[in-house]
Parts: structure tokens; C-alpha cells; sequence
């Protein structure tokens, strides 16, 4: 699930009017230094990648996953500080336009998925420096999952062998036993 929805926002993101101005809209693979993404990347950009999970038992077969995802944006203006956060009229998007408008197209949306409404976290400045202006935008959302299959059920546990390997090292056990358990009524 988690790389549908990494997928899902990159889609939705590509689908509005940012597909149109920024040049670069991807998952992020972690390949290459913020310090070096100007030379790599094409600005405006937009990076999703997958942060971490949280996970609660919510019933004997259930477990909620609420994942959170990172969204690196980034502007590139060799004008200054000025124009590389807040843009250039109609002609050039700085990064707070960028962050406004991932936030518009993804905050309160399922993209199509069976996930709770993407909600923010919070947005922070990664890097202010040199010719760039580079936020992260955490967002979160959940899922249900099921991670025991019926197919795969064997039955009740109705006993268990114990072998006895001393030293461990034997091949052959030196003793075994088996527990039977009693059903339960």
C-alpha cells in the first residue's frame, strides 16, 4: 500500500496545474545530497518519499498503519531569497506557492485508495541557502490491513513437540516431548 500512495500523490500532483510548472515531480530515492540537488534536479520540484509507520492492533485480525510520507520541495531563483520563497509574479513560482498548492491538492483526499483523508503534519525549511529554497511537507494518512490470511490457517493449535538437543549442536535429539492442548469451551 505504501507505494501506492507514494504513486498516487505524485499522480494527483502531476494531474493539476504544478504538472504544467514544475519540472520535476518524482518519488525520491534518497540517491543524491540536498547540498548537490541543483545540479541534478530541474526546479521547480517536487520529491515524495515514505518516511515511517506507525502501527495498532485493532482487532484480532486487524492492524491500523498510519504511515507518514515527506513531500521535498524545492525553487530555484538566482534573483535571491526573495524570489526563490515567494516567486516573481505569474512568470516564476517560488517555494511557498509549491508548498500551498501539494497541501491544496492532496490535504483531505483519499487519491482513489482505500486510506483515511491525507491530513499535514507540519511543513519545515530544509535549506535556505545558495541559489535554493527547500521545505518539507509531512503528511500522514491510514489504513486498515489484515496481516493473518484464513487461507493460510492451519487450525487450532492443538499440540505442540518440543526436541531436546544437548548440546545443541546434536543432530538427533536426545529427548522429545509433545503438549497437548485441551479445546476450549
Amino acid at each position: 500500500m505504501i507505494s501506492q500512495i507514494e504513486d498516487a500523490i505524485v499522480a494527483a500532483l502531476r494531474a493539476t496545474q504544478m504538472g504544467d510548472y514544475c519540472k520535476t515531480i518524482a518519488t525520491y530515492q534518497g540517491d543524491f545530497d540536498m547540498a548537490e540537488a541543483d545540479l541534478i534536479l530541474r526546479f521547480p520540484a517536487v520529491l515524495v518519499v515514505y518516511d515511517r509507520s506507525d502501527f495498532k492492533k485493532t482487532s484480532m485480525s486487524t492492524i491500523l498503519e498510519t504511515a507518514q510520507f515527506l513531500i521535498l520541495v524545492g525553487a530555484r531563483n538566482l534573483r535571491g531569497e526573495y524570489e526563490r520563497r515567494r516567486g516573481m509574479g505569474d512568470t516564476e513560482v517560488g517555494s511557498y506557492q509549491v508548498v500551498r498548492d501539494v497541501l491544496f491538492t492532496i490535504v483531505g483526499k483519499t487519491l482513489g485508495l482505500e486510506i483515511s483523508e491525507i491530513k499535514p503534519l507540519r511543513v519545515l525549511s530544509l535549506d535556505q541557502s545558495k541559489d535554493l529554497s527547500i521545505y518539507s511537507i509531512e503528511v500522514e494518512t491510514s489504513f486498515d490491513y489484515e496481516p493473518y490470511n484464513e487461507e493460510d490457517d492451519a487450525g487450532d493449535l492443538t499440540s505442540i513437540e518440543l526436541r531436546h538437543h544437548l548440546p545443541p549442536e546434536e543432530e538427533e535429539p536426545r529427548a522429545s516431548d509433545i503438549i497437548e492442548f485441551e479445546e476450549e469451551d
